[in-house]
């Protein structure tokens, strides 16, 4: 056994070239050997210790050989490599995962615990919650000197609880191309299967790029230009748009195949914003916004023309929408993006409606029909299995009928 007071320095070699050394820093160190391995406990202002690629500080750090765990009495922050990211990502090259907590941590080699507000940091990324659970792919033994060939650890699975936030930002050079916040009660990552669980009520929004085009309303007839004369907005494909959705029961999300699912009551929000830190009124939408609420949704991202990825949703029971321009419901509604299109539909026995602004101070067309295809872009309408059909003339049409008929020679 040894103690020591006042400045420790402890440097322990590794057996091999280029495995990783012992380093001990601290104000006091306990050391007690049993059989061939050491019991260790270091404090300090804080402690720090080096073994295994594994990096601890804290006031209180203890190491058990013998049994293979390692943990931090108080407040304190972990270093380790890993070459996977937050959501499961294979890196190019391992990079490191910063974890600090405020209470409490327990190291048992294929897992760790840390309490007492938590937060996570892996390049531009980053997790925060009260209470952490990370299960490694392999086991980290303290107890033996890890070998020079031997890979960064692995995360497995990730369990947050309580007051969860995670961020994931993807940049390309210094321009942004895509940010996503997800805020919940609870969260769980896993990275084998590329599967996400997190329990509401939660949030979950998505920064990027794309076109937010939507028709807009020609003045009211006694003012401006007709309709047949107004050209569909230029699209703008590099437009910055936040996705928004609130959900109350939770979400799940397959991040292999990119596909997010959120039950119990949803709200959604899309609109075209300046940058990263911009949130939306729901009470006071912009031009080119949306809202949804429906009881279940499903949202993807996909590839499309020049491998440019665009999204598309899928709401579900009882879902109203609304923009500046139009508003609709329909027990089954889709939105794509690619194709700037909006598709509502209605189970059997019912129908969908959609309501258009075509000239502003004037009453909306009405579309009932079983299905209604609506063009954002060009406000084009079709229907299958129409019921009413209520669209306003055009003002390039009463013209028209305003016209005599041509004399027959």
């Amino acid at each position: 056994e040894v103690w020591t007071e006042g400045g420790v320095n402890l440097d322990q070699p590794p057996d091999e070239a280029g495995a990783n050394a012992v380093v001990v820093r601290g104000d006091n160190l306990y050391l007690k050997r049993i059989g061939q391995k050491n019991h260790l406990e270091v404090t300090g202002r804080p402690a720090h210790v080096e073994m295994n690629d594994l990096k601890v500080d804290g006031a209180h750090v203890c190491l058990d050989q013998p049994t293979g765990v390692a943990w931090v009495e108080g407040k304190g922050m972990m270093v380790l490599p890993c070459d996977t990211s937050f959501d499961g990502k294979k890196l190019n090259s391992p990079s490191e995962l910063t974890i600090t907590w405020g209470s409490n941590m327990v190291f048992t080699g294929d897992s760790a615990e840390f309490g007492g507000g938590v937060e996570a940091q892996q390049g531009t990324n980053r997790l925060r919650c009260q209470r952490l659970e990370a299960f490694l792919t392999e086991r980290l033994d303290i107890s033996a000197p890890r070998k020079k060939d031997q890979g960064a650890a692995k995360i497995e699975k990730l369990i947050c609880t309580d007051a969860v936030a995670l961020d994931n930002i993807e940049f390309r050079g210094d321009r942004l191309e895509k940010y996503d916040h997800l805020e919940s009660r609870q969260l769980e990552v896993v990275n084998s299967t590329g599967q996400m669980t997190a329990q509401g009520p939660g949030i979950a929004r998505s920064y990027t790029r794309g076109s937010a085009n939507i028709m807009a309303p020609q003045p009211g007839a006694g003012v401006a230009r007709p309709v047949a004369a107004q050209k569909p907005p230029k699209a703008n494909d590099d437009q910055l748009l936040l996705t928004e959705v609130h959900f109350t029961d939770r979400m799940e999300a397959d991040r292999t195949n990119q596909i997010a699912k959120f039950f119990g009551h949803i709200e959604v929000i899309r609109a075209p914003v300046a940058d990263e830190k911009e949130l939306i009124d729901p009470d006071k939408l912009p031009p080119s916004s949306m809202r949804l609420s429906c009881e279940t949704l499903e949202m993807a991202t996909k590839k499309g023309p020049g491998d440019k990825p665009y999204n598309i949703m899928l709401g579900e029971g009882n879902v109203d929408i609304e923009a500046d321009v139009f508003s609709g419901r329909g027990d089954r509604v889709s939105y794509n993006q690619l194709h700037e299109r909006i598709i509502f539909e209605s189970r059997t026995g019912s129908y969908a409606t959609l309501y258009r602004q075509t000239r502003r101070g004037e009453r909306p067309d009405v579309t009932r029909a079983f299905k209604i295809y609506y063009n954002l872009r060009t406000g084009e309408v079709k229907v299958e299995g129409g019921i009413e059909v209520d669209l306003q003339e055009r003002e390039a049409d009463r013209k028209n009928m305003a016209k005599p008929p041509a004399k027959k020679l």
